[in-house]
């Protein structure tokens, strides 16, 4: 491992002298924001501690551009990944932010490439980063807090340009990404720990296709979709640890946003000939190697429209976003396995972004006269929080029943927490990005 000794130790003197230490009892989830400017360079880092409503500045000293820092993630445990310049390239860093006096630690140098985090483990155990070099291909490699592991899918080693699109399995032990060739050709690859292998779809064109929804269900199967650039259509597709199959078989339609249930249930968007639905393959069925697609439930489709993405409750029922009433606007229905109830009950208002805290309570956003709000309610669907918000995006809970969400003010985003009582503005820049400790996030960015 390299190493730049006096440069670290500078760093750790001065986080010396500025710092002590930063954290919250054990099972607290506290929040990294990042404000950027309008072109991307960082403006400040903090830590915030929704609990004690404390926010605590991080890497201040790397604001100069000599030492910029870029791509910082939190782990589950406290760690921050970033990536700082010096001496001419970009090289990938770890700071405890519980003990801030402690030395600020390199994961890896290879060669002059640039060095970016990309994706904590969900227990916080290992790190997905990026080796990017200007004049050879792409390294992808995980670091497990003392080693790093070159895990770069050997059948593109020579060529290829950039990873996307990280999802790890909930034990933290397999990885799932997507790799794109120089030429642009692109490919699903999954690492067990121990190998990488490929898993896209045979017959494709990866030329002409890019991959989204990337998620892995409770007993280890991998969805992701399959887009494809030139006519516009996408499908399902599953990976069950030994074989690639499509779940939607529907290649000239649109099938899309699939998501897992905790029992293994796979509900996803499709579109065919024209009329769109939700459909429910119950994860088991299979018929000639395939889903059973005679097995899949239609989930209303007297409601459902082109954006209904589906979403699984914290019950286990699945809420996605429809049409009703006169006015057809999109409202926010549950669905118990025979019939749908509109949950939103605002039949003038546009309905959409549904997710849900473990306690049964849940948060969306609605448009009232080209006024953007966010609501709350209880598991009783009462009505806990009303508030001027954003639909730029979905809010976000920690693991802790806090709330997060962007607000646009004039040309300005504005980050706010609501702690069950009362809303408290974090930050406001003109990108401003939070994630939680527990993983969820929120990217207040307009463009």
């Amino acid at each position: 491992m390299h190493k730049h000794i006096g440069f670290l130790l500078a760093i750790a003197l001065l986080l010396i002298l500025t710092f002590g230490s930063v954290g919250a009892d054990e099972g607290q989830d506290l929040l990294l924001v990042t404000i950027s400017g309008n072109n991307g360079e960082n403006i400040e880092l903090n830590l915030y501690d929704p609990a004690a409503d404390i926010s605590t500045p991080l890497l201040a000293n790397y604001t100069a551009n000599d030492s910029a820092y870029s791509n910082a993630i939190l782990s589950a445990d406290g760690r921050l990944a970033f990536s700082a310049s010096f001496e001419g390239h970009i090289t990938a860093h770890i700071l405890d932010t519980k003990h801030l006096d402690q030395l600020v630690t390199m994961v890896t140098n290879v060669g002059s490439a640039d060095e970016y985090p990309l994706s904590w483990s969900p227990n916080g155990k290992l790190l997905a980063y990026q080796s990017l070099s200007h004049d050879g291909p792409a390294l992808f490699s995980v670091w497990d807090g003392e080693t790093s592991v070159d895990v770069t899918p050997q059948n593109i080693q020579t060529n290829v340009s950039q990873y996307f699109n990280l999802a790890w399995s909930p034990d933290g032990h397999t990885l799932a990404f997507e790799a794109y060739q120089a030429d642009n050709q692109g490919h699903i690859y999954v690492w067990d720990g121990k190998t990488t292998v490929d898993v896209t779809p045979q017959a494709l064109d990866s030329s002409q296709v890019y991959y989204d929804d990337l998620a892995w269900s409770s007993d280890g199967r991998l969805v992701f979709t399959v887009q494809d650039n030139l006519d516009s259509l996408s499908e399902v597709y599953v990976w069950d640890g030994h074989t690639t199959m499509s779940v939607s078989q529907n290649p000239t339609g649109n099938d899309v946003k699939p998501v897992w249930s905790t029992d293994g249930q796979l509900a996803f968007q499709s579109e065919r000939n024209g009329a769109y639905s939700v459909l429910v393959w119950d994860g088991v069925s299979i018929k000639d190697g395939l889903p059973d697609t005679s097995t899949f439930s239609t989930v209303a489709p007297e409601v459902t429209i082109n954006l209904s993405f589906p979403a699984w409750t914290s019950t286990g029922q699945l809420a996605f976003v429809g049409q009703s009433g006169q006015d057809r606007n999109a409202q926010i229905y549950l669905w118990d396995g025979e019939s749908a109830t509109n949950i939103s009950q605002n039949p003038t208002q546009i309905n959409a972004n549904p997710v849900w805290n473990p306690d049964g309570r849940w948060a969306f956003t609605n448009y009232i006269a080209q006024v953007q709000y966010v609501y709350v309610k209880d598991a009783d669907n009462q009505s806990l929080l009303m508030t001027k918000g954003s639909g730029a995006g979905k809010p976000a809970w920690s693991s802790t029943g806090f709330l997060t969400f962007c607000t646009l003010d004039e040309q300005e985003w504005v980050l706010s927490v609501w702690n069950g009582t009362e809303v408290r503005e974090i930050a406001r820049g003109p990108h401003v990005r939070a994630q939680w400790q527990s993983g969820g996030s929120v990217d207040c960015f307009s463009g």
